[in-house]
Protein backbone atom coordinates (compact mmCIF):
# COMPACT_ATOMS: atom_id res chain seq x y z
CA UNK A 1 0.00 0.00 0.00
CA UNK A 2 1.62 3.30 -0.98
CA UNK A 3 1.10 6.51 1.41
CA UNK A 4 0.77 9.32 -1.25
CA UNK A 5 -1.34 12.02 -1.08
CA UNK A 6 -3.22 13.04 -3.84
CA UNK A 7 -5.64 16.09 -2.71
CA UNK A 8 -5.32 19.07 -3.80
CA UNK A 9 -5.15 20.96 -0.34
CA UNK A 10 -2.22 22.91 1.08
CA UNK A 11 -2.46 19.97 3.96
CA UNK A 12 -2.22 16.98 1.79
CA UNK A 13 -1.01 17.61 -1.91
CA UNK A 14 2.20 16.44 -2.25
CA UNK A 15 3.51 12.95 -2.89
CA UNK A 16 5.55 10.86 -0.23
CA UNK A 17 5.77 7.62 1.71
CA UNK A 18 5.59 6.80 4.66
CA UNK A 19 6.67 3.19 3.79
CA UNK A 20 9.67 4.13 1.88
CA UNK A 21 10.85 6.24 4.74
CA UNK A 22 10.56 3.07 6.84
CA UNK A 23 12.64 1.20 4.16
CA UNK A 24 15.02 3.76 3.86
CA UNK A 25 15.82 3.71 7.35
CA UNK A 26 15.80 0.32 8.01
CA UNK A 27 18.52 0.14 4.84
CA UNK A 28 20.50 2.70 6.80
CA UNK A 29 20.44 1.20 10.16
CA UNK A 30 21.35 -2.30 8.84
CA UNK A 31 24.58 -0.74 7.32
CA UNK A 32 25.80 0.88 10.73
CA UNK A 33 23.72 -1.33 13.05
CA UNK A 34 26.19 -0.92 16.46
CA UNK A 35 26.69 2.62 15.42
CA UNK A 36 22.81 3.43 15.97
CA UNK A 37 22.12 0.92 18.95
CA UNK A 38 25.01 3.04 20.62
CA UNK A 39 23.47 6.02 19.84
CA UNK A 40 20.10 4.65 21.07
CA UNK A 41 21.42 4.30 24.18
CA UNK A 42 22.93 7.51 24.53
CA UNK A 43 19.73 9.60 23.53
CA UNK A 44 18.52 8.15 26.88
CA UNK A 45 21.93 9.13 29.10
CA UNK A 46 20.20 11.97 30.85
CA UNK A 47 17.37 9.84 31.76
CA UNK A 48 19.78 7.00 32.87
CA UNK A 49 22.12 9.37 35.21
CA UNK A 50 18.88 10.99 37.00
CA UNK A 51 17.77 7.24 37.51
CA UNK A 52 21.60 6.33 38.87
CA UNK A 53 21.25 9.59 41.00
CA UNK A 54 18.02 8.32 42.80
CA UNK A 55 19.62 4.60 43.12
CA UNK A 56 22.55 5.91 44.79
CA UNK A 57 20.50 8.75 47.06
CA UNK A 58 17.12 7.84 47.05
CA UNK A 59 14.67 10.53 48.26
CA UNK A 60 17.65 13.25 48.92
CA UNK A 61 18.33 13.58 45.17
CA UNK A 62 13.63 14.11 44.62
CA UNK A 63 13.41 16.11 47.97
CA UNK A 64 15.99 19.13 46.90
CA UNK A 65 13.68 21.04 44.13
CA UNK A 66 16.99 23.02 43.08
CA UNK A 67 18.79 19.34 42.65
CA UNK A 68 15.44 17.50 40.62
CA UNK A 69 15.15 20.58 38.04
CA UNK A 70 19.41 20.70 37.79
CA UNK A 71 19.01 17.08 36.61
CA UNK A 72 16.04 17.63 34.86
CA UNK A 73 17.56 20.68 32.71
CA UNK A 74 20.86 18.48 32.56
CA UNK A 75 18.94 15.81 31.12
CA UNK A 76 17.59 17.62 28.51
CA UNK A 77 21.24 19.12 26.93
CA UNK A 78 22.41 15.73 27.18
CA UNK A 79 19.83 14.69 24.98
CA UNK A 80 19.98 17.70 22.81
CA UNK A 81 24.21 17.02 22.37
CA UNK A 82 23.45 13.87 21.67
CA UNK A 83 20.83 14.41 19.11
CA UNK A 84 23.11 17.05 17.27
CA UNK A 85 25.64 14.63 16.83
CA UNK A 86 22.79 11.90 15.58
CA UNK A 87 21.54 13.95 13.12
CA UNK A 88 24.92 15.19 11.37
CA UNK A 89 25.55 11.29 11.12
CA UNK A 90 22.39 10.69 9.96
CA UNK A 91 22.37 12.99 7.13
CA UNK A 92 26.12 12.07 6.29
CA UNK A 93 24.59 8.09 6.26
CA UNK A 94 22.09 8.78 3.80
CA UNK A 95 24.92 10.02 1.50
CA UNK A 96 27.58 7.20 1.99
CA UNK A 97 25.68 4.90 3.28
CA UNK A 98 28.60 3.73 5.69
CA UNK A 99 30.14 5.69 8.29
CA UNK A 100 32.00 5.53 11.24
CA UNK A 101 33.21 6.17 15.47
CA UNK A 102 35.48 8.57 13.61
CA UNK A 103 33.39 10.51 11.89
CA UNK A 104 31.50 12.29 15.01
CA UNK A 105 31.21 15.74 14.52
CA UNK A 106 29.85 18.24 16.83
CA UNK A 107 28.92 21.70 15.77
CA UNK A 108 28.20 24.90 18.85
CA UNK A 109 26.28 26.24 16.52
CA UNK A 110 23.55 23.75 15.28
CA UNK A 111 24.03 22.70 18.95
CA UNK A 112 22.37 26.78 19.87
CA UNK A 113 20.19 26.54 16.71
CA UNK A 114 18.80 23.38 17.80
CA UNK A 115 17.62 25.16 21.38
CA UNK A 116 16.32 28.20 19.83
CA UNK A 117 14.00 26.35 17.60
CA UNK A 118 12.79 24.31 20.18
CA UNK A 119 12.35 27.67 22.59
CA UNK A 120 10.40 29.33 19.44
CA UNK A 121 8.08 26.45 18.85
CA UNK A 122 7.56 26.02 23.01
CA UNK A 123 6.64 29.75 23.16
CA UNK A 124 4.31 29.27 19.82
CA UNK A 125 2.58 26.61 21.12
CA UNK A 126 2.18 28.05 24.62
CA UNK A 127 0.78 31.23 22.76
CA UNK A 128 -1.71 29.26 21.58
CA UNK A 129 -1.99 27.26 24.77
CA UNK A 130 -3.26 30.19 26.85
CA UNK A 131 -5.62 31.48 23.93
CA UNK A 132 -7.51 28.33 23.68
CA UNK A 133 -7.38 26.07 27.07
CA UNK A 134 -8.08 30.02 29.31
CA UNK A 135 -11.07 30.39 27.89
CA UNK A 136 -12.05 26.69 28.16
CA UNK A 137 -11.27 26.80 31.81
CA UNK A 138 -13.00 29.67 32.63
CA UNK A 139 -15.91 28.60 31.48
CA UNK A 140 -15.81 25.41 32.97
CA UNK A 141 -14.61 26.54 36.07
CA UNK A 142 -17.80 29.52 35.83
CA UNK A 143 -20.67 27.22 34.89
CA UNK A 144 -19.77 23.89 36.61
CA UNK A 145 -18.17 24.86 39.80
CA UNK A 146 -19.48 28.69 40.54
CA UNK A 147 -22.81 28.27 39.33
CA UNK A 148 -23.52 25.01 39.34
CA UNK A 149 -26.11 24.83 36.75
CA UNK A 150 -28.56 22.46 35.34
CA UNK A 151 -26.99 18.73 33.87
CA UNK A 152 -27.87 19.79 30.29
CA UNK A 153 -25.87 22.97 30.59
CA UNK A 154 -23.17 21.15 31.98
CA UNK A 155 -22.77 18.77 29.27
CA UNK A 156 -22.76 21.53 26.43
CA UNK A 157 -20.04 23.48 28.72
CA UNK A 158 -18.13 20.30 28.23
CA UNK A 159 -18.66 19.82 25.14
CA UNK A 160 -17.37 23.52 24.07
CA UNK A 161 -14.26 23.40 27.09
CA UNK A 162 -13.18 19.98 24.61
CA UNK A 163 -13.75 21.57 21.01
CA UNK A 164 -11.14 24.21 22.77
CA UNK A 165 -8.88 21.97 23.90
CA UNK A 166 -8.56 19.84 20.77
CA UNK A 167 -7.56 23.14 18.99
CA UNK A 168 -5.24 23.88 21.41
CA UNK A 169 -3.79 20.37 20.73
CA UNK A 170 -4.63 20.68 16.95
CA UNK A 171 -2.89 23.86 16.65
CA UNK A 172 0.43 22.81 18.86
CA UNK A 173 0.83 19.70 16.74
CA UNK A 174 0.58 21.97 13.47
CA UNK A 175 2.99 24.62 14.67
CA UNK A 176 5.66 21.47 15.71
CA UNK A 177 4.59 19.66 11.94
CA UNK A 178 5.16 22.60 10.04
CA UNK A 179 8.59 23.50 11.28
CA UNK A 180 10.03 20.15 12.24
CA UNK A 181 12.56 19.91 9.52
CA UNK A 182 14.07 23.01 10.22
CA UNK A 183 16.78 21.52 12.01
CA UNK A 184 17.96 19.49 9.90
CA UNK A 185 17.83 22.25 7.62
CA UNK A 186 20.21 24.05 9.98
CA UNK A 187 23.03 21.31 9.60
CA UNK A 188 22.32 20.13 5.66
CA UNK A 189 22.19 23.26 4.17
CA UNK A 190 23.63 25.57 6.77
CA UNK A 191 20.54 27.90 6.73
CA UNK A 192 20.07 30.73 9.42
CA UNK A 193 17.44 29.93 12.10
CA UNK A 194 14.91 31.96 10.00
CA UNK A 195 15.41 30.75 6.33
CA UNK A 196 15.57 26.91 8.16
CA UNK A 197 11.82 28.20 9.68
CA UNK A 198 10.78 29.05 6.42
CA UNK A 199 12.67 26.48 4.44
CA UNK A 200 10.72 23.81 6.64
CA UNK A 201 7.19 25.44 6.58
CA UNK A 202 8.01 25.53 2.75
CA UNK A 203 9.05 21.69 2.29
CA UNK A 204 6.09 20.43 4.69
CA UNK A 205 3.30 22.74 2.57
CA UNK A 206 1.30 19.98 1.16
CA UNK A 207 1.59 17.30 3.35
CA UNK A 208 1.12 18.60 6.94
CA UNK A 209 -2.23 16.57 7.36
CA UNK A 210 -0.01 12.95 6.87
CA UNK A 211 2.94 14.49 8.79
CA UNK A 212 0.55 15.50 11.20
CA UNK A 213 -0.66 11.99 12.54
CA UNK A 214 3.49 10.99 12.56
CA UNK A 215 3.94 13.79 14.99
CA UNK A 216 1.16 13.17 17.34
CA UNK A 217 2.55 9.32 17.30
CA UNK A 218 5.95 10.22 18.69
CA UNK A 219 4.54 12.62 20.72
CA UNK A 220 2.18 10.48 22.31
CA UNK A 221 4.99 7.50 22.74
CA UNK A 222 7.38 10.07 24.24
CA UNK A 223 5.04 11.74 26.66
CA UNK A 224 3.90 8.31 27.79
CA UNK A 225 7.98 7.28 28.05
CA UNK A 226 8.62 10.34 29.91
CA UNK A 227 5.75 10.07 32.44
CA UNK A 228 6.50 6.36 33.56
CA UNK A 229 9.50 7.28 34.12
CA UNK A 230 9.18 10.35 35.78
CA UNK A 231 6.89 8.44 38.01
CA UNK A 232 9.21 5.86 38.50
CA UNK A 233 11.59 8.40 39.57
CA UNK A 234 9.13 10.06 42.09
CA UNK A 235 8.65 6.45 43.44
CA UNK A 236 11.90 5.62 44.02
CA UNK A 237 10.99 2.53 42.20
CA UNK A 238 13.64 1.94 39.53
CA UNK A 239 13.53 -1.25 38.46
CA UNK A 240 14.82 -3.35 35.01
CA UNK A 241 12.05 -2.55 33.21
CA UNK A 242 12.18 0.74 33.37
CA UNK A 243 15.62 0.60 32.14
CA UNK A 244 14.92 -1.86 29.31
CA UNK A 245 11.55 0.92 28.03
CA UNK A 246 14.11 3.84 28.52
CA UNK A 247 17.00 1.86 26.23
CA UNK A 248 13.91 0.95 23.66
CA UNK A 249 12.89 3.94 23.25
CA UNK A 250 16.10 5.55 22.66
CA UNK A 251 16.51 3.02 19.75
CA UNK A 252 12.90 4.31 18.35
CA UNK A 253 14.28 7.87 18.35
CA UNK A 254 16.88 7.53 16.62
CA UNK A 255 15.00 5.56 13.91
CA UNK A 256 12.97 8.28 13.91
CA UNK A 257 15.69 10.60 13.09
CA UNK A 258 16.41 8.09 10.11
CA UNK A 259 12.84 8.35 9.09
CA UNK A 260 12.57 11.90 9.56
CA UNK A 261 15.54 12.38 7.23
CA UNK A 262 14.07 10.54 4.66
CA UNK A 263 11.34 12.22 4.93
CA UNK A 264 12.94 15.38 4.68
CA UNK A 265 14.95 14.30 1.61
CA UNK A 266 11.87 12.69 -0.35
CA UNK A 267 9.89 16.03 0.17
CA UNK A 268 12.73 18.35 -1.07
CA UNK A 269 12.46 16.43 -3.90
CA UNK A 270 8.87 17.33 -4.94
CA UNK A 271 9.26 20.71 -3.90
Amino acid sequence: MNCCCHCATSWCSKKFSFIRAGKDAWRVFKNNVWLFLTFGIFMRIGAFARMAAVAISGAAFLETSFVNALGSLIENLLYIFVFVVLAGLVLRAYKQEKIKFSEFVFSWRSFWAYIVIALLLIVITMCGSIVALYPASVIYYYYTIASAPVSGIILAVNIVAGLLVALCVLFTMNVFTRYSFSFYAVIDKQLSISKALSYSSHLTFGARWKLLWYVMAVFIVSFMVGAYTEHALQEQSINGFCVFLNICFGMLLTFAALIDVSLYKQLEKVS
